[in-house]
């Protein structure tokens, strides 16, 4: 006897709070022309500076703690830089994915010039103290730029950033300390993570969104 059987499917899925606002924004994407092969070497060689000027700019904070006039003169220095990043990312995404990526890079290096101040003052430079401020960052801005593309891959940018963090305290500590030897040996981990590539092969982030746009928009 041939019976029907009406079956209910209920589904639970994390809501991410930028979940709306990401689905949007990435509906917004910009679709430029296919990257000839000088637009892409002058993309390649934009991000490479503007992460190196990016890690410059977080080494002088830090070399400057425990001046709070010239720290504030390099967080200022820091915060125009980030600006500049739209004008590399404009020709292939919307105001609002520029605007979203720059908030949040600017937010970090706020919180975490206010951390350091207030560390340095109390010799308690330490990773437990900033760990909430690492992992808002490197969860919020991996989900972010993986969805709005998702050539950029979203463990790759999570690890770099929760990888970063520490080492820019440990970078931190060790110039508060006179510490030349480990000052340079966490400054070339930072180096690695965001242009120079890791020692296991993993590339540094400029590369990673520099693929990513060159896949996404090829």
């Amino acid at each position: 006897m041939y019976k029907k059987i009406t079956h209910t499917i209920t589904e639970e899925h994390f809501a991410h709070p930028m979940a709306m606002e990401i689905k949007k924004l990435v509906d917004k994407l910009i679709k430029p022309k296919a990257i000839d092969p000088v637009t892409s070497a002058q993309l390649n060689v934009a991000l490479q500076q503007y992460f190196t000027t990016f890690v410059n700019n977080m080494h002088n904070i830090i070399t400057n703690m425990s001046d709070s006039n010239a720290m504030r003169s390099a967080e200022n220095a820091a915060y125009t830089d980030i600006i500049s990043l739209g004008s590399i990312l404009n020709p292939y995404y919307g105001t609002d994915v520029i605007n979203n990526i720059t908030k949040m890079l600017t937010t970090f290096v706020s919180d975490f010039s206010l951390f350091l101040a207030s560390a340095y003052k109390t010799k308690s430079i330490s990773y437990v103290n900033f760990q909430n401020g690492t992992n808002n960052l490197a969860t919020n801005i991996s989900y972010y730029l993986n969805k709005v593309n998702s050539n950029w891959d979203h463990d790759a940018i999570f690890n770099i950033f929760m990888k970063a963090v520490p080492a820019w305290i440990l970078l931190a500590n060790a110039i508060a300390n006179n510490n030349n030897a480990d000052a340079i040996a966490n400054q070339n981990v930072i180096n690695g993570l965001f242009f120079a590539g890791q020692p296991d092969g993993t590339p540094g982030l400029s590369t990673i969104m520099y693929n990513g746009i060159v896949q996404q928009f090829a």
